[in-house]
């Protein structure tokens, strides 16, 4: 069985949606007159906090709502971090899958064992195959 993740509730516009155009299906823009916006309790930083583990950064580079100069950016932003770059198309690395990617998410996971610095990992197949 395939499952389709549903998106979380949001009040706002990211930043990245706001400037793509973009918004989750049904769901508004903005709060209710009368009504607070939610996510009040939000964590909005500071985020060079070190953290018990290094946080594993996935940055795609042919994605259009969380551009690739993001992730690369985020990684001095975090005290502690490590970038693995996937060298495709859309948006997340599990909607266009590459399993070199796939393994290193795994293994991070369930060992918190990191890729090397500097890994790059091919998408599985091209968008748009000739």
């Amino acid at each position: 069985m395939t499952r389709t993740p549903t998106p979380p509730p949001q009040s706002s516009p990211s930043p990245a949606q706001a400037s793509s155009g973009h918004r989750w299906p049904g769901r508004p823009s903005r709060a209710p007159p009368g009504r607070p916006p939610r996510g009040q309790d939000r964590y909005a930083g500071s985020w060079n906090r070190p953290t018990a583990s290094t946080i594993l950064v996935l940055g795609n580079t042919g994605d259009p709502i969380t551009p690739y100069q993001g992730s690369v950016a985020m990684g001095p932003d975090l005290a502690r971090a490590r970038l693995l770059t996937i060298r495709g198309y859309g948006h997340t690395e599990f909607a266009n899958p590459s399993t070199c990617a796939a393994n290193d998410e795994v293994s991070y996971l369930l060992t918190g064992k990191l890729p090397p610095a500097g890994t790059s990992c091919p998408q599985n197949a091209v968008p748009f195959p000739s």
